[in-house]
């Protein structure tokens, strides 16, 4: 049966036993903790967006369990058309929705971080937005496919903060190279992920083949 789920939105790439522990995990109680970012360097070309599912290990350290997400968007073939860091951070986002609520069918929460304010300042509010908000709002397709899954199933289970980027490349006060936070740390990763996305993924989003009414995969 048709279902809301927005296809082509990322190459999933796992191994077995992190699915298996997170399936033995999924619970209302539980929360899962990711990263994710979006890269543009050529804007007339396209972009990518990549995200990761972490936890602490047994000392307390963060690490990547195994379970990545990744994608690419093209640019159509018109010089008057660009894109963003802010919508491939908006598709890293909904990728990541999308695959917890289909392909993991994760019950719980999730604590996402994310360097981008912009996507964040926007998440909170994207789903209570009435029609003159709607018309301003800019990448409406990606933001009306983030509200739609906020409301029909998320609701406030996704909780999003923010976290400084790029701090292995920034030196303190002092002139000396600073020492990233764990997910500081996390979060370095992830562009990792995006710089190694294969172009046989390109593929754009079918954003406007998800219906209105959604229902549970």
């Amino acid at each position: 049966p048709k279902t809301g789920k927005t296809e082509n939105l990322y190459g999933l790439k796992y191994w077995t036993n992190p699915v298996k522990r997170i399936k033995e995990k999924n619970n209302t109680d539980e929360t899962l903790m990711a990263v994710s970012d979006g890269s543009v360097r050529n804007g007339t070309l396209g972009g990518t967006w990549a995200w990761s599912i972490i936890e602490y290990d047994k000392q307390g350290n963060l690490n990547p369990i195994g379970i990545i997400g990744r994608g690419r968007e093209k640019t159509p073939q018109l010089d008057t058309q660009t894109t963003h860091s802010y919508r491939m951070e908006a598709l890293g986002l909904l990728s990541l929705m999308t695959c917890a609520r289909y392909d993991l069918q994760w019950k719980g929460e999730i604590d996402l971080h994310m360097d981008n304010k912009g996507v964040i300042q926007t998440y909170t509010k994207c789903d209570h937005w009435t029609q003159p908000q709607w018309v301003k709002q800019t990448d409406k397709d990606v933001w009306e496919a983030i509200a739609r899954e906020k409301r029909e199933f998320w609701n406030n289970r996704i909780h999003i903060t923010h976290v400084e980027s790029h701090v292995d490349k920034k030196k303190d006060e002092n002139g000396q190279p600073r020492e990233p936070t764990q997910i500081e740390r996390m979060n370095i990763h992830v562009p990792r992920v995006v710089r190694t996305q294969k172009p046989r993924l390109n593929v754009a989003p079918d954003i406007t083949a998800a219906p209105i009414a959604a229902t549970t995969a």
